[in-house]
């Protein structure tokens, strides 16, 4: 981290244990920053309302929480390296055991690992765009639809009424 400058120094009213405290509290509650203040000393309403933010944005403790990633990082590491060769060992073990679909799973998973379930070609990114002759004729379904009256499907709610009966009643044939 680079050291703070002197506007930032001034601006800075926590100092660096208030800070390192709210930030050990934010990384060790699943980022909930209102109980990291909680547990600090700060009011309810203080800790629930927007103004939270204000300690938050705050030199030191943006450092401290990063430095506090880093140092979970560094413990917890689960490397790819690490996953490719568990992914490993459960193929030979289900190619050892004669169960094709548990190797079929793990080869799967290791494809996954390096990103080759994904076209190529897709770009996940942007949606698909539709071509200027399928967006007219949308339109032009949009528009007699809205032209004609016509309503969408609809669910029966009445029973239906009988072609060639009159009235409500529907016209029952008898045997």
């Amino acid at each position: 981290m680079k050291p703070l400058t002197d506007k930032q120094e001034r601006r800075t009213k926590l100092t660096k244990p208030v800070a390192e405290a709210v930030a050990r509290a934010y990384c060790g509650n699943k980022r909930n920053k209102a109980q990291a203040l909680l547990d600090n000393g700060y009011s309810e309403s203080y800790a629930r309302s927007g103004r939270r933010e204000v300690v938050f944005r705050n030199v030191h403790v943006i450092e401290a929480i990063a430095r506090i990633e880093a140092e979970l990082s560094a413990k917890c590491g689960y490397t790819v390296q690490q996953a490719q060769k568990e992914y490993e060992e459960a193929r030979l073990h289900a190619a050892q055991l004669k169960q094709p679909s548990a190797e079929v799973s793990a080869v799967t998973g290791k494809a996954r690992l390096f990103g080759f379930d994904k076209d190529a070609g897709a770009k996940s990114d942007e949606p698909d765009k539709l071509s200027d002759a399928d967006l007219a004729t949308l339109r032009a379904m949009a528009n007699t639809i809205l032209d004609n009256s016509m309503k969408g499907p609809q669910l029966a709610q009445e029973p239906r009424k009988a072609e060639t009966g009159t009235g409500s009643q529907p016209n029952v044939k008898t045997a």
